[in-house]
């Protein structure tokens, strides 16, 4: 298939037939119809609509852009031997977020280090090094967004990144509206609550580790304080 899909994907140029040149002004339902009556230009065209900010959505969950555009891609395929195939996709966009949540998600099952990750891993546009203070905030929200469950980062991420509605996003995570847009607030209260937890005074820290048990070593407000101080792993690995 010609087009951002040949360049951004190969293997999707090379599985995926071509057709006749298809309206690019055509609404998503309407490209949707056209694959699932066996015109393969319109899925490149969906593609090309959305492509961007599904690459982008990849990478915020990943965070590896190889392994973000493998998901992708791999996700891409899915889409159109579903849609290809018959299958239904009333708000096409909602849809093929979901589809790349899933290649995500099986991405991160299959990393055996996925949940270590400090969030370095993401390239860094040009002159960013030399400005201190944003890398610092980048890492720390690259930090916080990783120790997120997965479906709450998906969840903020479809609506903060992607700019997608609470139904759009209950639609890509199978999730009810309410629940979608529950999601959403747990992961910025979860945020709010990682950034508090960093100004916490040391000395709190360490007398709670030293008299707590498991569940105060687990808990969100020790783990995020510990993320980011050195000092305070270091008591906890002393004692």
């Amino acid at each position: 298939m010609m087009g951002p899909m040949a360049t951004t994907a190969p293997q999707l140029g090379r599985l995926l037939p071509r057709g006749a040149p298809v309206d690019a002004r055509l609404s998503d339902a309407a490209l949707a119809e056209l694959v699932r009556r066996g015109d393969p230009s319109a899925f490149d065209v969906l593609y090309r609509r959305h492509g961007e900010a599904l690459r982008r959505y990849a990478v915020a969950m990943l965070r590896r852009p190889d392994d973000a555009e493998e998901a992708l891609q791999e996700a891409m395929l899915k889409a159109y031997r579903a849609l290809a195939a018959g299958g239904a996709a009333a708000t096409p966009r909602a849809w093929l977020f979901g589809i790349v949540r899933n290649a995500c998600l099986d991405a991160m099952r299959a990393s055996r280090d996925w949940a270590a990750l400090s969030g370095d891993e993401e390239e860094r546009g040009p002159g960013v090094h030399d400005r201190a203070e944003l890398r610092d905030d980048l890492a720390r929200l690259a930090g916080d967004l990783a120790a997120l469950p997965p479906q709450l980062r998906s969840a903020l991420l479809l609506r903060e990144l992607c700019g997608l509605s609470h139904a759009e996003i209950g639609t890509a995570l199978g999730a009810a509206t309410a629940d979608a847009k529950q999601l959403v607030y747990e992961a910025r209260k979860r945020l709010h609550a990682f950034d508090d937890a960093r100004r916490a005074p040391c000395a709190e820290i360490r007398r709670r580790l030293s008299d707590g048990d498991g569940r105060v070593v687990g808990s969100i407000r020790i783990t995020a304080h510990m993320r980011c101080c050195r000092g305070c792993r270091d008591f906890q690995l002393s004692i």
